[in-house]
C-alpha cells in the first residue's frame, strides 16, 4: 500500500476541516460564554429600566384614582407587582397572598421609594426564596409604593434565548465557512497532488516534466524546484549512462579478464572473462580454476593485493591473476591475464641463452684445446702442426657461422622490414645456382622448377631464407640423393618447396624443427657444420613477410619444406604459427 494512502494518513483537506471544526467549536463555546456574560448585564439594565417605567405608569394611575388589579397588571407587564402602603403593609401582590406577607417598610427599595427616590435592588425574596430584581416607585402622595420584581431565573432565561439565537446564527455561518474551507482546501490540495505525481514521475524515471502554475507562490516555487531537480537529474543520468557505456566499452576492449566479487557473489565480469575462462558462474566459490577463488579469498583476508600464476585448460595455459580488495567492504577485483606466450618467450629466451652459451663454448673450447696442442706440436712434432692449425681454423669458422646466424636472428627480430617489390624468381634462381657447387661436392642432384612469382618485402632476407633451406636439404641428404626446389604462384600466394630424399625427421621432432639450436641428429649437424639456427632464421623471415612455413617428413624417405608468401598485390596468407609449435633447424 502506498505510504500516502495508508490507513491513519489523513488527506490535507480532511486535516484542515478537522482542525477547522475543533477551532470552530472552541470559538463558538467561548463566543457563547462571552455573549451570555455580556448580554445579561445589559438585559438586567433593560429589565430594570422597563420595570421603572412600568412602575411610574402604575403610580400615576393610582394618583389618578384608578384601582389596579395586581394579578392582571402583573400578567400585562410580565413581572410580579406588589402594592405597599406607607406604613409597610402589603395591600396587594400578583403572586402571593398579601395576608401571608409581613411588613415591608424595612425593604431597601421600599424605603428608598418612600424617600422620593426610585428604589432598586437585588436580593433573595423572603417570600418566594428566589433571587430577584426589584424596582419601587411611590405615588405622588407617597401613600402607596408600587414595586415590580422579576426573578434572576427569568433574566437568565431571556439571556439564554438571546445567546441561543446568536449561536444558531453563528452555527449557520460556521457551516457555510466549513463548505468554504473545504473548497479552499481542495483547491490548495490539487496542486499539491499534481506536484506529488510529478515527484513520482521523476522517481520512476520520467524526467521530461513541466509543472503547471498555481495560485500559490510557494507551490510555484516548489514546482519549479522539482522541475529543476528533474532536469538536473536527467543531465546527471545521461552523463552517468555515457560514462557507464564508456567504461563498459573500455573494459570490454581490455585484453585482461575482469571479475568483481562481492562476498561470494560475482557482480560483474567483462566479455574477455568468458573468452579466457569459459562460462562465468554466479558465485565465486564455483570459479574455475579453483586457484582464482582461493586467491581472492586470501586477498580479502589479508586486506592487500595478491598475485599468482595459475595453470588452466588443455593444452595448459598460464593465467596471471591479481586480486585487489576494496577497502571497507567484501568486494575484491580479480584481474586475469593470459601470460602463456610471455612465459613461453621467457623460457625460450632462457633456453636460448643457455643453448647459445653451450654452442659458443664448444668451438671456443675446441679452439683452446687445438691451440694448446698446436703449441706442443710446434715444440715436439712439427709435422702435426698443420693438423691442429686446421682444427683451430675449423672451430673458428664454426664460431663465426654461429655468431653470424645470431646476428641475423637479432636483426630480424628488431629491425624494420623494407617494403619493396621482390622478384622471388630471380632470388631463388641465384640461391639455387650458389648451392649447386656444394650439392655436386657431396654427390647430390640439385634440380629446380622455377616459375614467375613476385612478393613484397626484403630481397636479402628472402635470399637468406632460401639459402638456409637449400643448405639444410643438402647437409641432410646422403650422396646419390636429390634435392628438388620448386617455385610457383597460385595468384594469391607464392609457394616455395624444397624437397630432399634424406634421412627424414621423426614425427615427435616435427613440432620443434624450427626452434633455435634444435637438432634432430646432433652428431651429423656438427659434422656438417650446422649451427642449429638455420631453420629458425627461415621461420623469422617468412613470418616477417606475412607468410607461413611448414614441413612434411617421413623417416627414410625425405622431407619437404613449404613456404607460402602473399603474392604482390594480393591478400597474403597470414595464418599464424601456433605458440610452442614453432620450428628449429634440423642440422
Amino acid at each position: 500500500m502506498d505510504e500516502g494512502t495508508r490507513p491513519g494518513r489523513a488527506r490535507l483537506a480532511g486535516r484542515i476541516l478537522f482542525w477547522y471544526a475543533i477551532i470552530f467549536v472552541v470559538v463558538i463555546a467561548v463566543f457563547g460564554f462571552a455573549v451570555t456574560s455580556a448580554v445579561r448585564p445589559v438585559l438586567e439594565r433593560q429589565v430594570l429600566a422597563g420595570m421603572e417605567q412600568a412602575a411610574r405608569l402604575l403610580a400615576a394611575q393610582l394618583d389618578g384614582g384608578v384601582e389596579l388589579d395586581a394579578g392582571q397588571v402583573g400578567e400585562a407587564v410580565g413581572a410580579r407587582v406588589t402594592l405597599i402602603a406607607a406604613d409597610g403593609t402589603v395591600l396587594a401582590d400578583s403572586v402571593v397572598d398579601p395576608a401571608t406577607m409581613g411588613n415591608h417598610a424595612g425593604r431597601p427599595e421600599v424605603a428608598s421609594a418612600m424617600s422620593g427616590e426610585v428604589g432598586k435592588g437585588r436580593r433573595e425574596s423572603a417570600t418566594t426564596g428566589a433571587g430577584s430584581l426589584y424596582v419601587a416607585v411611590a405615588t405622588a402622595a407617597r401613600d402607596v409604593v408600587v414595586r415590580l420584581s422579576v426573578t434572576e431565573q427569568q433574566v437568565a432565561a431571556d439571556a439564554t434565548v438571546i445567546g441561543s439565537r446568536v449561536l444558531a446564527v453563528a452555527s449557520v455561518i460556521g457551516v457555510v465557512g466549513l463548505l468554504a474551507v473545504w473548497m479552499v482546501a481542495e483547491r490548495m490540495a490539487r496542486p499539491i497532488h499534481e506536484l506529488t505525481e510529478l515527484a513520482g514521475s521523476v522517481a520512476s524515471g520520467r524526467l521530461e516534466i513541466r509543472p503547471r502554475r498555481s495560485s500559490l507562490a510557494e507551490l510555484d516555487r516548489l514546482g519549479l524546484a522539482i522541475g529543476g531537480m528533474a532536469s538536473d537529474l536527467g543531465r546527471r543520468i545521461v552523463a552517468g549512462e555515457e560514462e557507464r557505456r564508456t567504461l563498459e566499452t573500455v573494459m570490454a576492449a581490455m585484453p585482461q579478464a575482469l571479475v568483481l566479487v562481492d562476498g561470494d557473489e560475482i557482480s560483474y565480469s567483462n566479455p574477455t572473462c568468458a573468452r579466457l575462462l569459459g562460462r562465468v558462474p554466479d558465485r565465486a566459490s564455483m570459479l574455475v580454476p579453483r586457484g582464482l577463488y582461493r586467491l581472492q579469498r586470501d586477498a580479502r583476508a589479508e586486506g592487500a593485493p595478491l598475485t599468482s600464476d595459475i595453470e588452466h585448460g588443455v593444452p595448459p595455459r598460464t593465467l596471471r591473476a591479481t586480486a585487489t580488495p576494496f577497502g571497507g567492504d567484501d568486494r575484491v577485483l580479480l584481474v586475469i591475464e593470459n601470460v602463456t606466450e610471455q612465459v613461453r618467450l621467457a623460457a625460450i629466451r632462457q633456453d636460448f641463452v643457455a643453448d647459445a652459451s653451450h654452442e659458443l663454448k664448444t668451438p671456443i673450447a675446441a679452439m683452446l684445446a687445438s691451440a694448446e696442442a698446436l703449441n706442443l706440436a710446434l715444440e715436439r712434432r712439427p709435422e702435426r702442426a698443420r693438423e691442429f692449425a686446421d682444427r683451430v681454423e675449423e672451430s673458428a669458422r664454426r664460431l663465426s657461422r654461429i655468431v653470424a646466424d645470431l646476428l641475423d636472428l637479432s636483426r630480424l627480430e628488431v629491425s624494420e622490414m623494407p617494403d619493396e617489390m621482390v622478384d622471388l624468381t630471380d632470388v631463388v634462381e641465384r640461391e639455387v645456382a650458389a648451392a649447386s657447387g656444394a650439392a655436386r661436392r657431396v654427390g647430390l642432384v640439385l634440380a629446380a622448377e622455377i616459375r614467375e612469382a613476385t612478393v613484397r618485402g626484403s630481397a636479402s632476407d628472402l635470399a637468406l631464407a632460401v639459402r638456409n633451406l637449400c643448405d639444410n636439404a643438402i647437409r641432410y641428404t646422403d650422396g646419390g640423393g636429390a634435392v628438388n626446389v620448386s617455385l610457383w604462384s597460385d595468384g594469391q600466394h607464392a609457394v616455395l618447396e624444397v624437397a630432399d630424399t634424406g634421412a627424414g625427421i621423426p614425427t615427435r621432432a616435427l613440432p620443434r624443427v624450427f626452434e633455435r639450436f634444435f637438432r634432430v641428429d646432433d652428431a651429423r649437424s656438427r659434422a656438417t657444420g650446422g649451427t642449429g639456427l638455420g631453420l629458425s632464421i627461415v621461420r623469422h623471415v617468412v613470418e616477417r613477410h606475412g607468410g607461413h612455413v611448414s614441413v612434411e617428413s617421413q623417416l627414410g624417405v625425405g622431407s619437404t619444406f613449404r613456404v607460402r608468401l602473399p603474392a604482390a598485390g594480393a591478400a597474403g596468407d597470414t595464418t599464424p604459427v601456433e605458440p610452442g609449435t614453432g620450428h628449429g633447424e634440423t642440422g
